[in-house]
């Protein structure tokens, strides 16, 4: 809760100092001391918006109830849908609920009838800012003694923040006693740059960079394998935790490949079929070893730590130990399938379950035939032969082949709606293959394949987008226009 009012209490990346493990910051609700008063204030004075504010501030609690799993409100993680997803981040519907409600109080400090000097709304926002610096201050010294140098700083924007806010708050009495348009803008004005003031100055040290002492030069093991992994997949396998040499996520700051990482789109068919050797979370570990399933994906290198226990399960005729570098070990998996790959043979399945349980029941070997959600049999040989892949970038990959007979071309990157196929610039189907793959059926003799993504939505929601801020921009004006107009005491112009 300390993270609602100071985001690096518990310390940053960039600070000597971190008061708990993990990356807190990802699941903070944090609106800020300014964003907090500001919502107190919408919700003790709602002016105009009665219903809207108590329907955000029940929703706030509620979920802020539910995110920390609290006596009665931690039920709502048991209910159906909400069961299935990571209740951690509801925080975020916390901050949007606070920042409704911040709106509504800040409404309430600008439109509210001035009859004295200092309204309410603004002696309340005053108020609530005073009493949570007290809180965040009290905190602060209670922790003075793990870190000197990190509470110098705690308090130093709390002070200067404190000074700014009661400062701004004497400006906008000022400018609203006035009561001339201009002034109600500056007044406006100076609201929002505190508001931004303050999430400046906590968030300026998450500025878009990475310290170079954090990623360092190449590793040698990770240079060996740039050298030679070329469209091949690598991976670390762990059954116990997620600590080994390659650590989960990590491989795209070396512009690696990893099955368990954001190298990879991992949609729901693609889940599933990971779901037959992984565990509960696999972006970090797998229930079980899976030879096939790591053929199949391209995982041509396992990146182990030499304490790894599961290393044991790599020491067999298919897998050699291709380099050593001090306490890394990297083993080559010599029968990984290439990225992109033709199969002569083809199975048909309706659906992408009826192809997981015949990869359970049945002892099929992918390597030699491929499953093809409704599409056609293919009756050839049971081999596969390499693709080449020309070009491969994030949104085009283009793959040259030649073959004696009609195959199965199968690209082992993400089946997803939205990709486009053509053979030789003409259009063509592009078929589940394997469960999570695209798979284009291509002719005998030597063509080119090109996938492209381009999705409907994507362009519908473009067209739509001119006509829509168009619309909004004439709903602004008219807006503006019309307050003007008014106060120049001619409401009837309108």
């Amino acid at each position: 809760l300390m993270l609602l009012l100071y985001p690096g209490f518990f310390g940053d990346l960039f600070s000597q100092y971190t008061g708990i493990a993990g990356n807190y910051n990802e699941s903070a609700v944090y609106v800020g001391i300014v964003g907090l008063s500001l919502a107190a204030t919408g919700a003790v004075f709602p002016a105009g918006y009665r219903r809207e504010a108590r329907f955000w501030a029940v929703l706030a609690l509620l979920s802020l109830g539910a995110a920390l799993a609290l006596p009665a409100l931690g039920l709502i993680n048991y209910l159906p849908i909400f069961k299935l997803t990571n209740m951690g981040r509801i925080r975020y519907i916390v901050a949007f609920s606070l920042s409704v409600l911040a709106a509504i109080g800040a409404q309430a400090i600008l439109a509210r009838p001035r009859r004295a000097s200092l309204p309410r709304p603004l002696l309340d926002f005053i108020s609530v800012l005073i009493g949570l610096s007290g809180i965040a201050y009290a905190a602060i010294w209670l922790s003075g003694g793990r870190a000197k140098s990190l509470t110098m700083r705690m308090v130093s924007i709390e002070s200067a923040l404190l000074v700014a806010v009661v400062a701004a708050g004497i400006v906008i009495d000022v400018l609203l006693a006035r009561g001339s348009p201009r002034a109600y803008i500056s007044a406006s004005a100076c609201l929002a740059l505190l508001v931004v003031a303050e999430l400046l100055s906590y968030g300026v040290i998450y500025r878009g960079r990475i310290d170079s002492d954090l990623v360092g030069e190449d590793r040698p093991a990770i240079t060996w394998i740039k050298k030679r992994v070329g469209m091949n997949r690598v991976t670390s396998f762990k059954k116990t935790g997620p600590f080994t040499s390659l650590y989960p996520n990590s491989s795209i700051l070396f512009k690696l490949q990893d099955i368990r990482g954001y190298e990879v789109l991992n949609v729901s068919r693609f889940e599933k079929l990971q779901g037959m050797v992984a565990g509960k979370d696999p972006r970090t570990t797998y229930r079980r070893f899976s030879t096939d399933y790591f053929d199949l994906l391209g995982v041509k290198y396992f990146i182990q730590s030499a304490d790894d226990p599961e290393r044991t399960r790599l020491k067999s005729p298919r897998f050699r130990l291709a380099h050593r570098a001090g306490q890394t070990l990297v083993f080559e998996n010599r029968r990984a399938l290439p990225r992109a790959f033709i199969a002569y043979k083809s199975r048909p399945v309706k659906t992408s379950g009826h192809a997981l349980k015949l990869l359970k029941k049945e002892n099929i070997d992918l390597g030699r035939l491929a499953l093809i959600e409704n599409g056609p049999a293919l009756h050839g040989r049971r081999r596969i032969d390499p693709a080449k892949i020309v070009s491969y970038e994030p949104e085009r990959v283009e793959i040259e082949t030649k073959t004696g007979s009609r195959g199965l071309l199968v690209l082992t990157d993400a089946y997803y709606r939205g990709w486009q196929a053509t053979v030789d610039g003409r259009k063509t189907k592009i078929y589940p293959a394997d469960v999570a793959f695209r798979g284009v059926v291509v002719p005998r003799g030597s063509h080119r394949i090109v996938f492209s993504y381009r999705p409907d939505s994507y362009l519908k929601s473009f067209y739509l987008f001119w006509p829509s801020l168009a619309a909004t921009l004439a709903l602004m004006g008219y807006g503006v226009a019309q307050y003007w107009l008014e106060k120049r005491g001619r409401p009837g112009a309108s």
